[in-house]
């Protein structure tokens, strides 16, 4: 069969779009700046590190601590009462440790001065009197451009303390990047190892399955069946132990609950069951496909490379997608947050939105080109194999697949990613508006 190349324009404006994908790289890098997302403000609002009269104070200290009363609604989710002490925040040269006889040297506020009673220098007093006998002060730990509370260097701390510590942090956290884009961004910061391991364990896990598949074939699906027909019933059985073994029908409404659940599994594993019987035809039809899925990858391989390599590709790319991502989110200027102002809000300029809409769709877009690049490879040397059994040609069917697709499908590969890239990207800017 003769081929030739297929969507060779659109190869050709993929490519191009890569190349605007690393012009923006290289103009975020030059005028973007993610130190501001963490910016911190004080009192007076100014931007701590900032300028001239806070160079040397680059964290945010609050020297005063929410009252019982914000405590207790912060309990129930209500945060309103907490607004106003984290905006009187003060910027400090170091972030207060557990020394207390440590000097908290700071860049006094406004408010601070107007309130001589309650303040000597940087040190916040309880009793508010001039005998001043009651200093406030907790140990911190710099996180970005804020100095937060750190119980874990308290010796001694009673519950009511450590309750008034732990609440200030849940509001902080809260709020201070409440803005919907930075808050994604900071999830991702903190929560990068999590991702990357769930992304490991799901390679994992692909790649038992394909070995099981290869040896098992066609007993995979039974296994499958009844497994979850096992797992139903069994459901069931520990629910209906449950209810006779630790409830009675006088005292409590769950023994009730626990008798519908056990009726709902026996249920589902019966209709499970029945279903088996009806469709023998298909399951056997499925089993052969699996039997010459188990024989396709016992013959080739290298077939279980691609997956490692397409986590890898991936894995890359998302990297360096995120860290151009930050430099881009930060191009204009910090300012305080309307509300929250002792956090930043990034004001961007005219072209910084567009940009960052085509570089989401350029994240989507190479993503379903590399998935897409790995299916092509597998269905191609799939069929390449189906269709030479019982011949005397011993095909390279991993390496042919791989050569048709730089030689001739590049552009369809493209083509098609370029679809569900559109689609991936309208839908993320309705999802953002929406929440």
């Amino acid at each position: 069969m003769k081929r030739k190349c297929t969507d060779v324009l659109f190869c050709i404006f993929f490519f191009l779009f890569i190349g605007g994908m690393v012009a923006v790289f290289v103009f975020s890098f030059k005028l973007g700046n993610p130190k501001m997302i963490v910016q911190s403000w004080d009192n007076d609002r100014m931007g701590c590190g900032l300028n001239e009269t806070t160079l040397e104070y680059p964290a945010l200290y609050w020297p005063e601590m929410p009252g019982q009363g914000a405590l207790e609604s912060i309990k129930v989710g209500n945060f309103s009462g907490i607004w106003s002490v984290l905006n009187k925040g003060v910027c400090v040269k170091e972030c207060p440790g557990a020394n207390s006889t440590v000097p908290i040297d700071c860049k006094p506020t406004s408010y601070m001065i107007s309130q001589s009673k309650s303040y000597v220098g940087c040190q916040y007093y309880l009793d508010g009197t001039t005998t001043k006998l009651l200093p406030l002060r907790y140990p911190t730990k710099k996180i970005g451009g804020f100095c937060l509370p750190d119980v874990t260097k308290i010796d001694k701390i009673n519950g009511l303390v450590e309750s008034a510590i732990n609440s200030f942090k849940e509001a902080f956290f809260a709020s201070a990047y409440g803005k919907k884009t930075a808050a994604y961004f900071m999830d991702i910061m903190m929560c990068w190892p999590v991702l990357l391991a769930s992304t490991g364990v799901a390679l994992v896990v692909s790649y038992i399955f394909l070995f099981i598949m290869r040896c098992m074939g066609g007993g995979l699906v039974w296994l499958m069946i009844f497994l979850t027909i096992g797992t139903l019933g069994g459901g069931g059985g520990y629910c209906w132990y449950l209810r006779s073994a630790k409830f009675t029908p006088a005292d409590d409404p769950t023994y009730k609950y626990l008798a519908i659940a056990s009726y709902v599994l026996w249920g589902l594993a019966g209709l499970i069951f029945l279903f088996m019987l009806c469709c023998c035809g298909a399951i056997k039809l499925g089993i052969a496909v699996m039997k010459a899925s188990a024989k396709f990858i016992g013959q080739n391989l290298r077939i279980m490379l691609l997956p490692i390599f397409s986590y890898v590709f991936i894995t890359v790319w998302g990297l360096l997608w995120f860290f151009g991502g930050l430099y881009l989110y930060t191009i204009g200027y910090a300012a305080p947050r309307k509300g929250f102002e002792f956090s930043t809000e990034i004001m961007w300029d005219k072209h910084t939105k567009p940009a960052i809409v085509y570089y989401i769709m350029g994240f989507f877009w190479v993503t379903a080109f590399i998935l897409g690049c790995t299916q092509f490879i597998i269905a191609a040397a799939a069929a390449i194999w189906y269709f030479t059994q019982g011949s005397d040609a011993k095909p390279d069917c991993v390496g042919t697949g791989f050569k048709w697709l730089l030689k001739y499908h590049l552009g369809t590969i493209a083509f098609g990613s370029c679809i569900i890239a559109i689609v991936q990207t309208i839908r993320v800017i309705f999802e953002y508006y929406r929440r």
